[in-house]
């Protein structure tokens, strides 16, 4: 349908065979191990699962790059690839503390709408950055830069927000 030699390929690669498989298996685990725990009862704590679980994803796919690799991938990945799984995993967690609420109030309609937007941000995010340093180019990395800061920005304001307006679920 779409060869590695199209360029939509790397785009295609980034979204769905990166993004789509990552998140899902994100989602996967922060819903196996959370959704119905006692101690989640803050919309805020689905945040902070969301972070760990990505955080546990980050560490182990950063282990297996440097085996690949080598040690000279570790450094970037340290700076660039957790801090955009740690992000990834807020949008996720923004929308799972909703849905998590909307399903603690009865509305199961909502809740699924919830989860799917949790992982559609968090797809979105990581298909955006890994089509960047996938493609290579100048203009990619120089959107990379402008989408990474932009986006470290909507993190620390949504973690700031998110925080202050929190109420028990």
């Amino acid at each position: 349908w779409v060869g590695p030699e199209n360029p939509r390929y790397v785009v295609l690669l980034a979204f769905l065979g990166v993004g789509a498989v990552e998140e899902g298996a994100k989602l996967f685990f922060l819903y196996r191990r959370t959704w119905r725990d006692g101690n989640f009862n803050y919309r805020y704590d689905a945040i902070v699962y969301a972070v760990f679980v990505s955080l546990g994803f980050a560490a182990f796919e950063n282990v297996k790059y440097i085996f690949n690799y080598g040690l000279s991938v570790a450094f970037t990945r340290a700076i660039l690839a957790i801090p955009g799984h740690m992000s990834f995993a807020v949008f996720m967690g923004v929308f799972y503390g909703r849905a998590k609420l909307r399903y603690d109030c009865g509305n199961s309609l909502a809740c699924r709408v919830n989860l799917l937007l949790g992982y559609l941000a968090a797809v979105t995010l990581h298909g955006i950055y890994d089509a960047c340093c996938m493609t290579g180019t100048q203009r990619a990395t120089v959107f990379f830069v402008i989408f990474v800061l932009a986006m470290y920005a909507a993190v620390f304001a949504l973690i700031r927000h998110e925080s202050r307006t929190d109420t028990p679920g």
